[in-house]
């Protein structure tokens, strides 16, 4: 699939005559600076193409650290925090932060509604292995909401 398009209304114009490109970019999956381009021919100059330059900086636009956690087994029982923060300017909330492991204690702080949020990890003891993933989700973007992933490992 192609992450740029391009379309005209019609594909022929008269000498003068102007017209305009509709240039569409599916941005999900990419992050930092893109550059797309669109060459356009024309029969006046048909090996001499313009080139358009599509030019971007799509900010991530959720982050989370630190990313991973760590407890050894043995070690003093400490909660450990993540947070969370959604990119500014970005129409974009944190809805939801869940663990895969029920053993394992969330406690989540909203520093910024629905912007930022600082989540305490604590495993129930240090006593033996243990893993979790807490699944961090957004509404962003509004037609395919992303889920995001921290972890936290016992080991």
């Amino acid at each position: 699939m192609w992450c740029t398009t391009a379309a005209l209304k019609k594909w022929e114009y008269a000498p003068g005559e102007s017209g305009e490109i509709e240039a569409n970019f599916q941005f999900a999956g990419h992050i930092g600076h893109q550059e797309k381009w669109i060459f356009v021919t024309t029969s006046a100059a048909p090996r001499e193409p313009t080139l358009l330059r599509l030019i971007v900086n799509i900010p991530i636009a959720v982050t989370i650290e630190p990313e991973f956690v760590m407890w050894s087994v043995g070690d003093q029982l400490v909660p450990k925090t993540i947070r969370i923060v959604v990119a500014d300017g970005l129409p974009a909330k944190i809805v939801s932060v869940q663990v895969n492991n029920p053993a394992v204690k969330l406690e989540l702080r909203e520093v910024r509604a629905g912007k930022e949020v600082e989540v305490t990890v604590t495993p129930p003891n240090t006593s033996k292995p243990q893993n979790a993933v807490l699944s961090i989700r957004s509404d962003y973007p509004p037609e395919n909401p992303e889920t995001h992933y921290a972890y936290a490992q016992l080991k």
